[in-house]
C-alpha cells in the first residue's frame, strides 16, 4: 500500500510536467511554422 502512495505521489507532478512540456513545444513548433510560411524573400539591389 505505501509503494502505491508513493508511485502516485511521484506520478503526478511527472504527467503534469510532460503536458507543460508538450503545450510549450506544440506552441513554439507552431510559431516557428508561421515564421516560415509568412517569411518573404528580401530584394537584392545591385549598385552601379
Amino acid at each position: 500500500m505505501e509503494y502505491a502512495l508513493i508511485v502516485a505521489l511521484l506520478a503526478l507532478p511527472t504527467v503534469g510536467s510532460i503536458k507543460l512540456m508538450q503545450n510549450a513545444a506544440a506552441s513554439k513548433i507552431s510559431a516557428t511554422a508561421v515564421g516560415i510560411s509568412t517569411h518573404t524573400i528580401p530584394v537584392v539591389t545591385v549598385g552601379p
